[in-house]
């Protein structure tokens, strides 16, 4: 809940497959890749998930572990302006 009582956020957590995982701790899946198609059309084939690739935010811990932080809202305004806080908190 933000300071002003007026914003809420809600995340869901699920698990990835141990091949995803070793992929990103590998470096072969990037946040903001130089190539984006080229990641999206990977995750989709190899890993069976369909992802935006400008919606690949971040990961987490110190931004190259296993975890990713996925943006899945949709008809949200100014998200972007708190898109660095939200990173900072994952």
């Amino acid at each position: 809940k933000s300071p002003n009582k007026h914003n809420r956020l809600h995340c869901i957590a699920e698990p990835m497959t141990m091949e995803l995982q070793e992929a990103i701790e590998e470096g072969k899946i990037v946040p903001n890749p130089k190539d984006g198609k080229e990641q999206a059309k990977l995750l989709a084939e190899e890993y069976g998930l369909t992802v935006d690739p400008k919606r690949l935010w971040a990961f987490a811990p110190d931004t190259s572990g296993a975890n990713m932080l996925i943006d899945d809202t949709s008809g949200v305004q100014y998200l972007s302006e708190v898109k660095e806080s939200i990173n900072a908190g994952f």
